[in-house]
């Protein structure tokens, strides 16, 4: 606006005083009407809690007024104080209702934003305000009376007082704690009601405002003369602009402390680029690169984005999870076990790594490796995967397809630093042959030329590196692993195989049971004619090129007539056959990969029902 249409009128001096900054408040009457104050009225007795910003007067009722029903007031002091004899008992002075409370409730934590001006000779003094309380009317006389008529009844009822009965003290000790369990309890009503009633009242004095003390303490609102010597403004425009609308610190400061899985948006645009990412991966430990982009806002840059990201996250089904050392720091531990953070961040990057080589994993094969509590592990599960029933712990979000695609030279750059992570995992844990077999599984696929690898995610991976579409490749490798597969076993393992392919599979669009028992015999397999429990297949596989398959042989005849085999009986029917009767421990090795013990009698893996264990 230009300067001729906004001339400037007048030039006001202004000065602030802090004189009584730390113990001036402002006192509302909100139900009482402007034009009868309560100056007229005596204050019997003034009381305060400073911490709590609570104020409480007894005020004196004109009990002479015409407006006073003298039956209710009665009725009220004969309800309250009943037959009470002493004097420090009664409620009210006389026989009637001669007083009530008032009592303040405080405005919240924005209250000391505000100032009390004075106006002289032509100057304009501001003294901050401590707090704002609104002081309404107290009914504790109707509590008193309530209480008084419950004791009666209790006295009324209560029998002759008999010695209390000994019982044995137990003892209890306070669990741990969360942070985020504290924060719940700190803002709950009862909490913040015992904290209220642990502070001690303050008796004050009250004085008239015509008195000389109060006179003396208004002249406080203005600043010491000494100090009304102009100065030069020197503050510039941003500066100016920043004192007079503070930053939301002090607020967060006085604000409710909210649970750790809460993020305050308003928070969160106050922060940097780079801190707006920290927390909000810290919050959602597993987030798309599309979704983070979404809550950090349109006119933010993507490059500037990624970049960020990388420094606090790591790279898993093209999706990124947060780096275990910004989840949980140099000197922090489980807030479940108390296990330190170095142990926590080993483990949950084994996890994570694991989660880079297939979409499911199997908590019981990450427990044998990380030693970590059952606790932690679930807790640290739960940060990137979900459980699936027939599949064990899956990732939790779909592969990220279209981040890959769009972003290979990040891709690769995580790869190498997952690569790099692996071996100083493999140097500390225990990792089992298999892990460092898929590891070198995976290292040989990266080296495929991008087109190579395009064409290998859409089809399955065989045993020997090679790809395929046929279920048989699948199930032979299940078969290399256990030699007896029921119907049931073999959906669940082709349901896991197919978890670790990408969306679009060409066996994610069915395979019948016709199909699967065509791929086992495909492997050499066969389907033995007793059948589970449940009427499922069992179906086997005898030839492994270990020098055993003629006992293997052996073995599923007798399984395949009547699913049971006696070792005695066995080994005479080996020598029949004049095969080589293994020793003992090759003997009941064998056995264990197509049987199961029961009552000295071995019996087809999958025939009969397995105890609950």
């Amino acid at each position: 606006m230009d300067d001729e249409d906004d001339p400037v009128v007048e030039e006001i001096d202004v000065f602030l005083s802090k004189q009584l900054a730390s113990q001036l408040y402002l006192i509302q009457y909100p139900l009482r009407p402007v034009y009868r104050p309560f100056t007229n009225r005596v204050v019997e007795f003034a009381r305060c809690k400073p911490q709590q910003q609570k104020l409480e007067l007894s005020l004196e009722l004109d009990t002479q007024s015409n407006n006073y029903a003298r039956s209710k007031g009665e009725q009220f002091a004969i309800n309250v104080d009943g037959a009470a004899s002493g004097e420090d008992k009664r409620v009210f002075n006389s026989d009637r209702m001669d007083k009530h409370t008032i009592h303040s409730t405080a405005l919240g934590p924005d209250s000391d934003r505000f100032a009390v001006a004075c106006f002289r000779d032509r100057e304009l003094h501001l003294t901050p305000l401590k707090g704002i309380m609104q002081l309404k009317p107290m009914f504790n006389y109707l509590d008193a009376a309530d209480k008084g008529k419950d004791e009666a009844a209790q006295e009324a009822e209560a029998p002759e007082e008999m010695e209390p009965e000994a019982k044995p003290i137990m003892m209890k000790f306070a669990r741990h704690e969360t942070d985020e369990a504290k924060a719940r309890r700190m803002a709950s009503y009862e909490y913040l009601r015992k904290t209220g009633e642990a502070e001690a009242w303050v008796t004050l004095q009250h004085y008239e405002e015509t008195s000389s003390l109060a006179e003396a303490q208004r002249g406080l609102l203005l600043a010491p003369s000494e100090s009304n010597e102009g100065t030069e403004f020197q503050v510039s425009q941003v500066e100016y602009l920043e004192r007079l609308m503070p930053s939301m610190e002090q607020a967060a400061k006085e604000r409710v402390a909210l649970p750790n899985n809460v993020l305050s948006m308003s928070d969160l645009k106050a922060m940097s680029l780079g801190d707006q990412v920290r927390a909000l991966l810290l919050n959602a430990k597993t987030m798309r690169f599309s979704q983070l982009m979404t809550l950090l806002g349109k006119a933010t840059d993507a490059t500037q984005a990624l970049r960020c990201v990388q420094q606090v996250a790591l790279l898993v089904q093209g999706c990124w999870v947060v780096k275990s050392e910004v989840l949980y720091p140099k000197d922090a531990c489980s807030p479940h076990t108390g296990v330190p953070a170095e142990a926590l961040c080993r483990g949950r990057d084994y996890i994570m790594w694991r989660f880079t080589q297939s979409r499911c994993q199997v908590r019981k094969e990450i427990s044998s490796v990380v030693k970590l509590p059952a606790d932690d592990v679930k807790a640290i599960l739960e940060q990137m995967a979900r459980l699936k029933v027939n599949c064990g712990w899956e990732f939790l979000l779909d592969y990220d397809s279209e981040f890959v695609h769009r972003h290979p030279e990040v891709v690769q750059r995580q790869h190498m630093l997952w690569e790099a992570k692996f071996k100083q995992l493999s140097s500390v844990l225990s990792i089992s042959k298999a892990d460092l077999k898929i590891a070198a599984h995976a290292a040989a696929n990266v080296s495929l030329s991008p087109k190579r690898r395009r064409t290998a995610s859409t089809r399955s991976r065989t045993k020997s590196g090679g790809i395929s579409d046929d279920p048989s490749d699948s199930e032979g490798e299940r078969f290399a692993q256990r030699s007896v597969l029921s119907m049931q076993d073999l959906r669940l393992q082709l349901n896991m195989h197919l978890a670790e392919c990408p969306p679009g599979h060409v066996l994610g669009s069915g395979v019948s049971d016709k199909r699967l028992e065509k791929a086992v015999r495909a492997i050499g397999g066969i389907n033995f004619q007793t059948k589970s429990p449940d009427g499922d297949a069992i179906f086997g596989i005898t030839v492994f090129g270990d020098g055993f398959d003629a006992v293997r042989e052996c073995m599923v005849a007798m399984l395949d007539v009547k699913g049971t085999i006696k070792t005695n009986v066995l080994k005479r029917k080996l020598d029949e056959a004049g095969v080589q009767v293994p020793d003992e421990a090759d003997l009941k090795k064998l056995l264990k990969e197509m049987c199961v013990s029961r009552a000295g009698m071995w019996h087809l893996k999958g025939s009969i029902s397995q105890p609950n264990s």
